[in-house]
């Protein structure tokens, strides 16, 4: 395990060694010295010093992210720095028999500080159990009560719940550990209405600083949103495994913790008369049907007239060169219009186009006509009835 330079980090104790010990006394001897004379003029009311003692397997970063954390409360404490070497190296030199209270009280005067906080961080298989003590310098002994917590595991979620639990128990306010896990992963949590993650990948963890009634919310596509009542108290770490069903509806809101995960659907209710038929709407949809039907007919056959004369209407010239011109009279089948000579130069540049145009806006509004009147013939078909056996 690596230790940061400068601050307090921990280490396991080393093996007992005389040889060792007496020259770690010897070297250390003028530096406790030092420090003694150094401080003892110094102010000590309302000094403080975070001691982070690691006893086990525990991630490197965790004693430097707990000090930081517990010097963010600003309630009139003044913060001071730990000790320049490891507890390990400082209850050596101290002459501490084992690490508690009263050394922590000897390492809290070398600082100048008047009260020590002692976080212990204790690896207990997978989990880590944490503790966090107030120790008066003077005298070793309790300032306040202990706090004690025990985390899953050392992940990078338990060390900022740890941090968050780290200031809580400064300010007397500890918070709660919510972990929530659903049967299948792709659930998305939210708690109080904010989402907190989806379970795509894991269990989502909340740190809930205030701790009391809370909704929790969990949802996923293709099956009916979970809702949860949830009554956490300071200092829990609770677990909510959420079973999702894509039939029946949301659980009810005041479902306990502890209740099995069940999603209970609502009995079905009594079967109703059928309502009477009613055709009107069908025979509105099919009148509009016909009628955009004809629209969009008359329309489509008047464009593609339009567009044969424009661009398809072709005759052999009369120069005799034997090359294709436009007939010499263009006209439509049902005599809608006619330009003669000089009149189709007006045909092909301006009217001709504009006749396209509209008649495709006359095919669109057809169209539109034939979906709405189908979607009124839907609309107002009544619903086939089972029999009863």
């Amino acid at each position: 395990m690596k230790r940061a330079p400068g601050r307090v980090s921990d280490v396991r104790p080393p093996v007992p060694d005389c040889g060792r010990f007496r020259r770690v006394v010897v070297n250390f001897a003028p530096v406790l010295l030092a420090l003694t004379l150094g401080v003892s003029g110094a102010p000590k009311t309302g000094k403080w010093v975070v001691l982070v003692h690691i006893d086990g397997e525990v991630p490197s970063s965790w004693p430097e992210a707990l000090r930081k954390a517990a010097e963010t409360v600003r309630d009139g404490r003044v913060w001071t720095e730990p000790p320049a070497v490891t507890l390990a190296e400082a209850q050596a030199a101290l002459g501490c028999p084992s690490w508690g209270p009263a050394c922590a009280a000897q390492v809290a005067k070398m600082t100048g500080a008047t009260t020590a906080l002692l976080i212990d961080v204790t690896s207990t298989g997978a989990g880590v159990g944490l503790s966090a003590e107030a120790v008066l310098a003077a005298n070793g002994q309790p300032a306040k009560g202990k706090n004690e917590v025990l985390l899953p595991d050392t992940s990078d979620d338990s060390l900022r719940f740890a941090a968050a639990w780290v200031k809580g128990a400064l300010a007397d306010k500890l918070p709660a550990l919510l972990i929530v896990e659903t049967a299948t992963p792709g659930g998305e949590v939210r708690l109080d209405g904010k989402r907190a993650g989806t379970t795509e990948l894991g269990p989502v963890r909340i740190i809930v600083d205030a701790p009391g009634t809370h909704t929790l919310l969990v949802t996923k596509e293709g099956a009916a949103p979970v809702t949860r009542e949830l009554r956490l108290t300071p200092n829990e770490t609770a677990r909510e495994l959420i079973t999702m069903s894509a039939e029946g509806p949301p659980v009810a809101p005041d479902v306990r913790i502890g209740q099995p995960d069940v999603i209970t659907p609502k009995p079905p209710l009594a079967p109703q008369p059928p309502p009477p038929l009613d055709n009107r709407g069908a025979v509105v949809g099919w009148s509009v049907t016909g009628v955009g039907g004809l629209v969009a007919l008359g329309a489509g056959v008047f464009t593609t007239t339009v567009v044969w004369n424009l661009f398809y209407d072709v005759a052999i010239c009369e120069d005799g060169t034997g090359r294709w011109c436009q007939p010499v009279e263009i006209k439509s089948p049902l005599g809608v219009y006619s330009y003669r000579g000089a009149a189709r130069d007006t045909f092909n540049d301006v009217d001709g186009p504009l006749m396209i145009t509209l008649g495709s806006i006359g095919v669109g509004v057809g169209g539109l006509l034939i979906g709405t009147g189908v979607w009124l013939v839907l609309a107002g078909a009544p619903e086939p009835t089972e029999l009863a056996p």
